[in-house]
C-alpha cells in the first residue's frame, strides 16, 4: 500500500517555481486552482499547462467567475476576434476624433463612455461581439433596470445601441441579435411613471431662495438657467460671443443641436453675470479662456465621463436651503422656464428661446430667425413677472 500510494505521488509532476503574488495554487489533484465563493476552478494540469498560460487563463475568466458566471469559450478572445472591449474602444476613439473636429460635443461623449462601461461590466469586456445572443442584451436590460427608472433605461438602451449600429455601417461586423427585450420601455408605461414622480418644478420662493443663498457664479448660472432656459452643458460651453450684456441679449445656437436660440436677459441676470466676471480668473487652459464659467480650480464645467461638477456644485446648494428632493437638480430650471414661459402663449417664441426645434409645419415653415425680438422680450417679461412678481424694468 505504501509503495502504491509513493507511486501515485510520483505521477504528478512537481510543479514549477512561479513569481511572487502568483494568483493560484496546486490542488492535491495536480491541477492549477483557484477557489472563489467556495467553490473550486481549475485552469490546467501541472506539466500540461505553464504556469504563464494558467494565468493568462485566470486572467481571461477572473471577471465571470467572480460574478458567478460562466466564462465565454476560449476563441471568443482570440486576437483575430471583436470583443466587447475592442468594439468599444474603436467607436469612443472615432467619437473623440469627432468631438476635436466640432462634430460631436463633449458632454454626448462622457455619455457613451459610462454607457460602455456599463454595458462592458454587465456582459464582460472579453466577450465576442458576434457571440453575443439575446440572452445577453436582455441580461443588461435587466441589471440596468434595477437601479434605473423606464425613462433613463430608455436612455442607456439608446446610447448603448449606438456602438453596435456604428459597427455595422463600418462593416467590423454583419448584424446583432438583440432579440425583443434591448428595446425602450413602451410610451405608456412611461407617461405612468412620470405622472407618479416628483415633480421636476421649482416654485418661486425657491428659486429665490437659491439665488439669494448662492455664491457670485453660481447666482449668474442660475439667473441664466431660468431668464433663458439653459442647462448644464449650455451653461458650461457658454462664451463670450454669445452674451451681448450692454443690449441685453443670449444669442446662443445650441450646442447639442445647433439650434437657433436668442433670449432676452433680465436687469437681474445681467448684473449677475457682471459681478461674476468681476472677480473671474483666468482658467488653467488657455483653450478655455473664452468660457465665461470657470471652476475655482481654473477648469471648465463640462461633464466628464466620471464627473458632474455643475450637479454636484448645485446639490450642495439644495442641501443647504433643504430644497433637496428627488429627481430634483439643475437641470430641472430648464424644466421650469418651459413650463411658465408656455404661460405667455407664444409656443413659436418660447422654442426659440429654449432652443427646441419648431412642431410640425411651423418647423417647414417658420424661420426661426425671423420671430422678432418684441415676442421673444414679451416671452422673457412673463417669466420674470412668475419670477420676481413685477414687470421687467430694464426699460
Amino acid at each position: 500500500m505504501s509503495a502504491n500510494s509513493t507511486r501515485r505521488k510520483s505521477a504528478t509532476p512537481r510543479p514549477p517555481k512561479t513569481p511572487k503574488g502568483f494568483p493560484l495554487w496546486v490542488h492535491p489533484s495536480g491541477r492549477w486552482c483557484k477557489k472563489i465563493k467556495g467553490r473550486f476552478h481549475y485552469f490546467g494540469k501541472i506539466g500540461e499547462v505553464s504556469p504563464e498560460d494558467a494565468e493568462r487563463e485566470w486572467d481571461r475568466t477572473k471577471d465571470y467567475l467572480r460574478r458567478g458566471e460562466s466564462p465565454p469559450p476560449a476563441e471568443d478572445a482570440s486576437e483575430d476576434r471583436l470583443t466587447v472591449k475592442r468594439l468599444f474602444d474603436t467607436f469612443l476613439s472615432d467619437c473623440k476624433r469627432r468631438v476635436a473636429t466640432g462634430e460631436l460635443q463633449a458632454v454626448t461623449l462622457a455619455d457613451y463612455q459610462r454607457t460602455c462601461q456599463r454595458f462592458a461590466d454587465i456582459i464582460g469586456k472579453n466577450r465576442a461581439v458576434e457571440g453575443l445572443a439575446p440572452a445577453d442584451f436582455a441580461k443588461v436590460r435587466t441589471e440596468v433596470a434595477k437601479t434605473r427608472g423606464l425613462a433613463a433605461l430608455g436612455t442607456f438602451i439608446t446610447k448603448a445601441r449606438v456602438p453596435f449600429s456604428w459597427a455595422i455601417k463600418n462593416e467590423l461586423i454583419d448584424r446583432v441579435r438583440y432579440g425583443t427585450q434591448f428595446s425602450k420601455p413602451r410610451a405608456d408605461k412611461l407617461l405612468k411613471e412620470r405622472n407618479g414622480q416628483a415633480e421636476k418644478f421649482y416654485e418661486p420662493d425657491e428659486l429665490l431662495a437659491l439665488i439669494e443663498s448662492a455664491n457670485v457664479q453660481l447666482r449668474a448660472m442660475i439667473l441664466l438657467a431660468i431668464n433663458a432656459g439653459l442647462g448644464n452643458s449650455d451653461i458650461a460651453n457658454l462664451t463670450f460671443e454669445h452674451l451681448d450684456l450692454d443690449a441685453g441679449w443670449l444669442t446662443y445656437p445650441r450646442p447639442k443641436t445647433g439650434q437657433f436660440r436668442r433670449c432676452h436677459l433680465w436687469p437681474e441676470t445681467v448684473q449677475a453675470v457682471r459681478a461674476w466676471l468681476a472677480v473671474r480668473k483666468e482658467p488653467k487652459d488657455r483653450e478655455l479662456s473664452e468660457l465665461v464659467f470657470i471652476t475655482k480650480q481654473g477648469n471648465s464645467w463640462r461633464n466628464t465621463a466620471k464627473d458632474n461638477p455643475l450637479s454636484k456644485e448645485f446639490a450642495k446648494l439644495l442641501k443647504k436651503e433643504k430644497l433637496a428632493k428627488r429627481l430634483r437638480s439643475f437641470y430641472s430650471i430648464r424644466h421650469t422656464h418651459r413650463t411658465v414661459s408656455d404661460g405667455a402663449g407664444d409656443f413659436s417664441a418660447s422654442s426659440v428661446i429654449m432652443g427646441h426645434a419648431l412642431q410640425g409645419m411651423a418647423g417647414v415653415y417658420v424661420r426661426r430667425d425671423r420671430i422678432s425680438d418684441d415676442r421673444l422680450k414679451a416671452v422673457s417679461d412673463h417669466i420674470h413677472s412668475w419670477l420676481f412678481g413685477g414687470p421687467d424694468d430694464g426699460e
